[in-house]
């Protein structure tokens, strides 16, 4: 799939690869036209010849460089737009727009990446087990957040719901604000529900993981990162004890930071 911009990257450098070429079809016939006319003249008119000849190989071999560089910006233009939107879009996330959040009510904090840390938190909510209830959730998560907590978004950078989804919080690139002195160091995945006693449903683990790779193979999330509950850094008992349990036998877990 290509954008628009895509599309005309591809037009521009066509035409400009066929200009060029017919740049240097023309200037090859002319130094060869050169060649065969220089046979027939004398001695004198041979030095001028010659300098015609030097001065079209020099041409040439100025319009190959420039033929290189043309189709390297031309190869650049082509992959990197086609690299972002691959970025962009995931099967198994649900994006901002797709669940009806609220635009953010104030400037939003870029985040460095990657980050050297993932924090798992649960929301102390309802549990969810489909998509118009997990929606529900968050929409109720984003509006608390934002009325009673005076955040400028929801707080996490992502969410995973009992449905098996994924959903799109502040996202890879913008600081969450999840767990005070890791905000801007971290990516941020709460599970929609309470998990205290009882366990996520294995898909709801799964998509947290597959979130997680994900971050790791778009170098979002470092390769050495260190996992942690959100119970180990601050006085909470997020993500709850059963999902505590599970959650150390993750890879990456550590037990202190």
């Amino acid at each position: 799939m290509f954008s628009i911009s895509n599309v005309i990257f591809y037009h521009f450098g066509f035409f400009i690869f066929d200009h060029f070429l017919l740049i240097v079809t023309s200037q090859g016939r002319q130094y060869y036209h050169s060649l065969a006319v220089l046979n027939n003249k004398t001695k004198k008119e041979q030095i001028g010849f010659l300098w015609i000849k030097e001065n079209a190989k020099n041409h040439m071999k100025i319009t190959t460089v420039i033929i290189i560089v043309v189709i390297c910006i031309l190869a650049i233009a082509i992959i990197v737009p086609t690299v972002l939107l691959s970025r962009k879009k995931s099967s198994f996330i649900l994006s901002r727009s797709d669940w009806g959040a609220l635009d953010p009510s104030g400037v939003t904090t870029p985040l460095p990446t990657p980050v050297n840390y993932v924090i798992i938190h649960h929301t102390a909510t309802e549990n969810c087990t489909n998509q118009d209830q997990c929606i529900k959730n968050l929409q109720y998560i984003q509006k608390f957040h934002m009325e009673s907590r005076d955040f400028y978004d929801i707080g996490y950078n992502f969410l995973v719901g009992g449905d098996g989804q994924a959903y799109e919080g502040r996202g890879w690139t913008v600081e969450g604000a999840h767990l005070f002195g890791y905000n801007s160091k971290s990516i941020g995945i709460a599970f929609v529900g309470t998990f205290n006693d009882i366990m996520p449903p294995k898909r709801q683990i799964e998509v947290c993981q597959k979130v997680i790779k994900q971050g790791l193979d778009w170098s979002y999330i470092d390769k050495d990162y260190k996992l942690l509950a959100a119970r180990q850094l601050a006085g909470t008992e997020s993500p709850g004890a059963a999902l505590y349990a599970d959650v150390k036998t993750w890879p990456h877990w550590v037990k202190e930071p």
